[in-house]
């Protein structure tokens, strides 16, 4: 899918929706430049052009840069603040690793606490910044997909080339072209892999095993009525296979009473914010 990603831009809806016409699904904004000297300038237009893209349809995204100045709390403290009431519509956060003098393990850090902020994460870079920090391996960011800029205008990911320790088929973004602009922004043109940004749909395995942990952590030993008794019992293979999932090899005795698969739809939508 063709997407956008803007820095400073200020892009309205009706822009945004033009843009989707075109085909442009996918919208990443800049959220964390990695130091304050145009941080205001950010946080005027992140926000909005995050909820604009939104209302007009597309998959919205951010991308932070690590960074060798702040520490990771700082910027993400700096992200989220841009990001603004929009954080929680963010399922996709990538790391850009672009500015010199930073470390794979700033990058890597970084990337681990926007995990832990529940979010996707991937990594951006370039070929030219590789080349440029002397060709290391990188290895512990591999752990995440790869959006690369190969600014070479062909949208097609399968022409582009892996960089360090990435695999082709790890690469989610190719970034062909950062002259253009469009309508008059200045926006930079992506192809994406659709499938990496949407939301994924928990199994009913997954659904089981959150029923599981919500009633071994959540329900007081001490409660006359456990909570799972709402829950309508699962075919035993599926109950087993959920806690094999948790690593538990003899699961408990499972629920037997109540309306299940609406209030297990609803535990897991709890868990997943």
């Amino acid at each position: 899918m063709l997407g956008l990603d803007a820095s400073f831009a200020t892009i309205n809806q009706a822009t945004f929706t033009r843009m989707k016409g075109l085909g442009y699904g996918i919208f990443i904004e800049d959220c964390w430049t990695g130091g304050y000297a145009n941080n205001p300038s950010l946080r005027a237009v992140a926000e909005p052009n995050l909820r604009n893209a939104q209302a007009a349809g597309l998959i919205i995204a951010i991308y932070s840069n690590a960074n060798p100045w702040y520490d990771v709390q700082t910027s993400v403290r700096e992200t989220k603040a841009n990001a603004g009431g929009m954080w929680d519509a963010v399922k996709v956060v990538a790391v850009d690793l672009e500015i010199a003098g930073t470390t794979e393990q700033q990058a890597f850090d970084l990337g681990l606490a926007f995990e832990a902020e529940g979010k996707k994460v991937c990594v951006y870079t370039a070929r030219w910044v590789h080349d440029r920090d002397g060709n290391p391996p990188w290895t512990r960011l591999a752990r995440w997909p790869l959006w690369v800029c190969q600014a070479d205008k062909k949208p097609d990911i399968g022409t582009t080339r892996p960089v360090a320790s990435w695999s082709a088929t790890q690469i989610i973004g190719k970034q062909f072209d950062t002259d253009t602009g469009l309508f008059g922004k200045a926006v930079d043109l992506n192809m994406f892999e659709e499938s990496f940004f949407e939301e994924e749909d928990m199994n009913e395995t997954q659904l089981t095993a959150i029923l599981a942990v919500f009633n071994v952590l959540a329900t007081p030993r001490s409660a006359g009525q456990p909570l799972d008794s709402y829950f309508d019992p699962l075919p035993d293979e599926t109950w087993a296979a959920a806690w094999r999932w948790l690593g538990a090899p003899t699961p408990p005795p499972q629920p037997s009473i109540g309306s299940g698969r609406r209030w297990l739809g609803l535990i897991a939508g709890d868990f997943r914010r």
